[in-house]
């Protein structure tokens, strides 16, 4: 087990100049898609928000550990086949203590803390059909603030 997955579907997707900055080089990157729904905070930022029932893990302070233990989780529970599909990537990443230290910052994420995303594991699929764990940054709960995009895929405002 020597790389996880990323869900990306914003910022971080290849492409963005947050992605170079933030994320270490991915093994491969693959389209992909997860159910949910796509909400734009302050500065027109994208925030994901996925039913709590999808949510394998939340992250603790040792990565590595929970992305060993997802692995033991039984997939969870079966998606809605109605279910609003967003488009994205999944970054193929090192496993490593480190890897989302950078990413976690930008993000404004500390396991354990009140913030506003919030990094977990869930499933997403592969364009191909194939189903995979990967981690996602999600929002805790949608706040009044967050304007809700009614769109399958995050578009940077020019």
């Amino acid at each position: 087990m020597d790389t996880q997955f990323l869900f990306a579907y914003g910022t971080l997707m290849s492409g963005h100049p947050e992605h170079d900055r933030y994320c270490p080089k991915p093994v491969s990157v693959l389209k992909a898609e997860m159910p949910g729904r796509l909400f734009e905070i302050e500065d027109a930022y994208p925030i994901l928000h996925i039913p709590q029932e999808t949510v394998l893990l939340r992250a603790t302070n040792d990565p590595i550990a929970d992305w060993k233990q997802v692995h033991n989780e039984d997939g969870g529970k079966a998606w809605d086949r109605n279910a609003n599909w967003i488009k994205g990537e999944i970054l193929e990443l090192p496993v490593g203590i480190k890897t989302f230290s950078k990413m976690d910052a930008w993000e404004g994420f500390e396991p354990g803390s009140n913030s506003v995303y919030e990094r977990v594991i869930a499933r997403a699929k592969i364009v191909e059909a194939k189903t995979v764990f990967c981690w996602v940054y999600v929002c805790r709960k949608i706040l009044s603030s967050f304007k809700e995009l009614n769109a399958s895929e995050w578009k940077r405002p020019d």
